[in-house]
């Protein structure tokens, strides 16, 4: 029975031991002794340095061989931490000099702090917290091999650290040997707020160097991937989170991207996620701005010999992209992720906001895209177009994008290499095809009186040969001279259009009407006895479009308070008040656009028409009240103007007639009235 529980006191004794920090092993043998003592009357000495020399010496022997030691000195350790002078006895002679020697230079060791010897359960409990952020031994809680060991202490040589540091140790062949990166934080803050602050060290097998300082860390990770290991390292600083990645190389630590915000391990390599610092481009100022705090984009690199590169990137077709999208038959869900990006990528841009898409396969396992938005910013704070960047990307299964595929995206410009972004922000500048034929030094396919403009306006400010040029030459006031308007500027790549001067010449010398202005086109515009030239642009202030004319060789401005225009067949033009509302109907008449007038009507004179009855029915059904929620205004130009009070609000319908029958041209929010318009006639009416 005695034996029995002495063997029970002997095996929680070396179980504890297998626990302990190395170096520590002797203090639990010796109560393991003590206790054996008592019950076998003090016959234990052979049967406890039996025991311990086997336990300790596979414990030893199982983690020195991770880290390339012999099977002697695994031997000659195991002797050392029995602690007996028996236990030496029973070892060759050469382990058990070996044993002397390493008990000798154990006293010249750094001692290590508290709780890098046993490691309070709280301080355990709270790293664990942490999830999957953190990997590495922790000293105090696992065992060291003797090359973990050493890294430690190289580092508490160097820096004498207090009782309640701790240690994260992660070693790997990550070049040539059994190289370290250790982590030494403090206990309180982990503790308290699961905050990991201290130290990064590199150890290279013989020297401890500091790599980073009083630090806060989110994340330490060994990734072993294709290739040699590396660490993961994200840190936070005045609230901002950074990525490191180290890799080693001759037995020097290297860290790659600088500035990232996240890095993680994807299928092909590596995800560095950088902050949003290319957004939202302004063409008047020409500087870019942030999407944000938290908005960040991505770049995929590869593991290579040197460290990483980024994945090969080539350009795809909007019908190459969507080639990879095939849902198989049955597949409802991947047939409406298919028309949803089909409707995404085939919208035309609209009144608001111009849309260019560019499409990329980035390695061999995603695919996504990038988009300009040009327009109104849609977080507001600016009153002019911007041109705005947006991305996606995908990993595809089996080479094929499917609905429920891996996919980043978010706001902010993707680089195809963020080492190169400078580079592919001047590359954009190239010009596209549809604006070759606007260069200047293509002048020479203009009209005579064009090029005579454009070399007075050179001689006034000058402009490079490869300067965009917008010309539109007319006799617009019918005087018999001929006036010329002309946008001369450049190319502006990230913002994707021309940003101009705009000049006029006339006998005079060449007026500068605006400056800086971006510009789609010059269309000129033919109205009775007069024409007009509308510069088709992009918003600044709610105004979009310009129109101008010239009227006894001055330059004027018309429909000054439009924010958007648009020419009609027929001569008339439509415009929309920048303050908001229902658009007008205007023509041009001695160097002014007034409005074609408006008279009301009854409603029932809808009936009148061919296809009368079915359209009243149809206004009935919807208005509020019948006949007295309906009111009816006629233009000068022939056009109906229905407005409608329904449930929701007041709406309108606009109609033309055509051979006697109505057709819906027009409709939205509001309604219309009469104003001080009143019966205003037209010259062509007369």
């Amino acid at each position: 029975m005695r034996k029995r529980q002495a063997a029970m006191v002997l095996g929680l004794a070396l179980l504890a031991s297998a626990g302990c920090a190395p170096g520590d092993i002797s203090r639990y043998a010796a109560r393991a002794q003590q206790a054996g003592e008592v019950i076998f009357e003090g016959k234990t000495t052979e049967a406890m340095a039996a025991a311990a020399t086997a336990a300790a010496a596979e414990t030893i022997a199982r983690e020195d061989a991770a880290a390339g030691e012999t099977a002697a000195e695994s031997a000659a350790a195991a002797a050392s931490q029995a602690g007996t002078e028996e236990t030496a006895a029973s070892v060759p002679e050469e382990t058990a000099e070996a044993a002397g020697s390493a008990e000798n230079s154990a006293a010249e060791r750094a001692e290590l702090p508290a709780l890098m010897e046993q490691v309070p359960r709280e301080a355990q409990d709270a790293l664990a917290r942490k999830g999957e952020d953190f990997s590495g031994k922790l000293a105090g809680r696992d065992i060291l091999s003797r090359a973990e060991q050493g890294a430690l202490e190289a580092v508490l040589r160097q820096e004498d650290y207090g009782d309640d540091m701790l240690c994260l140790q992660e070693m790997a062949r990550y070049s040539e040997g059994n190289e370290s990166f250790l982590l030494v934080f403090e206990s309180t803050p982990l503790t308290a707020r699961q905050r990991v602050q201290g130290d990064l060290w590199f150890y290279d097998g013989q020297t401890a160097r500091k790599l980073l300082d009083d630090t806060v860390f989110e994340k330490m990770e060994r990734a072993d991937g294709p290739g040699a290991p590396f660490l993961l390292l994200e840190t936070e600083q005045d609230r901002h989170r950074s990525a490191m990645v180290y890799t080693v190389s001759e037995g020097q630590a290297r860290s790659w991207f600088e500035g990232a915000a996240e890095a993680e391990l994807v299928p092909e390599g590596l995800c560095v996620s950088y902050p949003a610092d290319y957004f939202q481009y302004d063409p008047l100022v020409k500087e870019w701005a942030d999407a944000g705090e938290g908005a960040l984009v991505p770049g995929f690199y590869a593991r290579t010999q040197e460290g990483f590169e980024p994945l090969q990137t080539r350009e795809l077709s909007a019908q190459e992209y969507l080639a990879y999208l095939q849902p198989g038959e049955g597949d409802a869900e991947g047939q409406a992720f298919l028309e949803a990006q089909e409707e995404l990528f085939y919208t035309p841009s609209d009144e608001t906001a111009d849309y260019a898409y560019r499409f990329f396969a980035v390695g061999e396992n995603r695919v996504g895209w990038r988009l300009r938005r040009t327009g109104l910013p849609e977080n507001g704070g600016i009153d002019h177009a911007v041109a705005e960047y947006s991305y996606a990307f995908y990993e595809l299964k089996d080479g094929r994008l499917t609905a429920d595929a891996v996919s980043v995206g978010g706001r902010g410009f993707w680089f195809q290499d963020p080492s190169r972004a400078e580079e592919e922000l001047l590359e954009l500048s190239e010009l596209p095809p549809s604006l070759q034929g606007n260069r200047l030094d293509r002048a020479g396919e203009l009209r005579p009186a064009e090029q005579g403009a454009l070399e007075r306006i050179r001689s006034v400010r000058q402009y490079p040969e490869d300067a965009l040029c917008f010309v539109s030459a007319a006799d617009f006031d019918r005087d018999g001279r001929t006036e010329v308007f002309a946008a001369v500027g450049s190319y502006d790549g990230a913002f994707g259009a021309a940003v101009c001067d705009f000049w006029c010449v006339g006998d005079g010398e060449p007026q500068l009407l605006l400056e800086n202005r971006p510009v789609r086109e010059l269309q000129t515009v033919e109205s009775g006895a007069q024409s007009a030239v509308l510069l088709r642009g992009f918003s600044l202030a709610g105004v979009r479009d310009l129109l101008y004319t010239a009227w006894d060789n001055v330059p004027a401005r018309l429909l000054d308070t439009a924010g958007r225009i648009e020419p009609q067949d027929g001569g008339s033009l439509k415009a929309w008040p920048v303050a908001g509302g229902v658009p007008g109907y205007f023509f041009l008449q001695d160097g002014q656009a007034p409005e074609y007038g408006l008279e009301e009507i009854p409603a029932k004179t809808i009936l009148e028409y061919d296809n009368g009855e079915a359209v009243y029915r149809s206004l009935l059904r919807r208005a509020d009240g019948g006949t007295e929620g309906l009111f009816c205004l006629r233009r000068a130009n022939g056009m109906l103007h229905v407005s409608l009070r329904e449930a929701g609000g007041t709406f309108y319908e606009t109609y033309e007639v055509r051979d006697r029958m109505l057709v819906l041209t027009d409709s939205g929010e509001g309604g219309y009235s009469a104003g001080e318009t009143g019966e205003q006639e037209t010259e062509e009416e007369n």
